[in-house]
C-alpha cells in the first residue's frame, strides 16, 4: 500500500491590532491572505465581492476609525507568503485591503492624492498580512 504523504499544517500570524499612543499610527496583523491578482481576476464577480466583504468585515477587528481620517495616510502592507509575486501583482493583490480601509473609515480614498501605498512581500512559514498606516507628515 502506498504512503500518503501528508502537508504539515501552515503555520498563521496571530490577529492583533496596535494603535500608537498619539493616535496618527495603527497597525493590524491578519491571519489571512490577498488573493492574488490572477486568482481575483478569474473570480466570478459574486465571489469577488464576498472576498472584499471579507476584509472589511477583518478590518472590524481594528475597533472605531479617528472621528476625521487622515488627508494623506502612507499605508504599508508586508504580505508574508510562501511564495512571492512580481511587484506589478503585489500592488494589485492589495486593492480589496485599501477599499477595506476607505469602507470603514480609516482613510479618505484610496486615490494616490490621499494614500502612499508600498507593498513589500517576505518568504517564509508563516503566512498573513501586516496592514500599518500613519498620517503622512
Amino acid at each position: 500500500m502506498a504512503q500518503v504523504k501528508r502537508r504539515r499544517p501552515v503555520p498563521h500570524l496571530r490577529s492583533r491590532f496596535e494603535p500608537s499612543v498619539d493616535g496618527r499610527r495603527w497597525v493590524l496583523v491578519l491571519p489571512r491572505l490577498p488573493l492574488t491578482a490572477n486568482e481575483r481576476l478569474r473570480l466570478h464577480w459574486a465571489a469577488q465581492r464576498r472576498d472584499g466583504k471579507s476584509w472589511r468585515e477583518a478590518l472590524l477587528a481594528a475597533g472605531r476609525p479617528p472621528r476625521e481620517p487622515p488627508a494623506r495616510a502612507v499605508v504599508r502592507l508586508t504580505i508574508h507568503r510562501r511564495r512571492l509575486q512580481d511587484p506589478d501583482n503585489q500592488v494589485a493583490s492589495v486593492k480589496p485591503i485599501l477599499n477595506a480601509l476607505v469602507a470603514r473609515g480609516w482613510l479618505v480614498d484610496d486615490s494616490a492624492d490621499h494614500v502612499d501605498p508600498h507593498v513589500e512581500e517576505c518568504k517564509g512559514l508563516a503566512v498573513g498580512t501586516v496592514v500599518e498606516w500613519e498620517e503622512a507628515r
